[in-house]
Formats: C-alpha cells, structure tokens, sequence
C-alpha cells in the first residue's frame, strides 16, 4: 500500500462519516448549532485537493476527494436548507413573553397584533 492509497482510504472513509452526519441531521431536523463555516472551509479545501491530487498523479487521493467534497456540499446544502425550512424553536423565556405580551395587549384592550408578529419575526 503507498501513500496515495492510505490517503485516498482516510478521504472515503471521511466521506462516510460526513454521509452519516447528513442522515441523522435529515432525521433529526435540527441544523442549529453548527457553524456552516468551517463545513464551507473544508468544502472548499476538497475542492482545492480536487485540482492538486491530479498533479501529483494521486488518483485513489483524487478518487476519495470527490466522495468527501460531495459529501461536504450535501452537508452544507442540507444546512441552509434545513434552517430556511426549520426554524429555531422559541425558547420557554421567548414562550413567555409571547404570552405576557398578548395578555397584556387583551387587559389592555388593545390590538397588538403588529407587536406581536413583529416579535415572533425578530426571535433569532
């Protein structure tokens, strides 16, 4: 076995777990707290492999950076479109001061239908 072989092997057995990571975050539909940063960062280092591995005539390296840098895309699609589909769930505190508000505006007599809309748009 020489190096571009190992190499090639870590790259696939890389892209397996990031495929792995993408099934439980399409199960779980919870993309909050990860940075999709660092995701696009080593997204576009495989990108870069993609060019550099064929000079080098690495082709199993090659090979096992396709597996991993579509396996990132997927990860980071799967990010933005989970969180566009998904939001961020109100917190109990949020919860409560939706309700405070709105009882508030009743006491009161008032229609706070505007506020109240305003607010659960800004919750992030």
């Amino acid at each position: 076995m020489n190096p571009d072989m190992i190499n090639g092997l870590y790259e696939g057995f890389g892209a397996l777990f990031v495929l792995a990571t993408c099934r439980n975050l399409w199960k779980s539909k919870q993309p909050w707290g990860v940075s999709i940063v660092g995701i696009c960062f080593f997204t576009s280092w495989g990108i870069w492999n993609l060019y550099y591995y064929p000079h080098l005539h690495q082709w199993y390296s090659f090979f096992g950076g396709v597996c991993i840098v579509l396996s990132n895309a997927l990860y980071v699609y799967l990010l933005i479109w989970l969180r566009k589909h998904y939001p961020l769930p109100l917190t109990k505190d949020q919860i409560l001061a939706h309700n405070f508000l709105k009882d508030t505006c009743q006491h009161l007599d008032v229609n706070c239908d505007e506020l109240v809309c305003y607010c659960s748009a800004h919750r992030k």
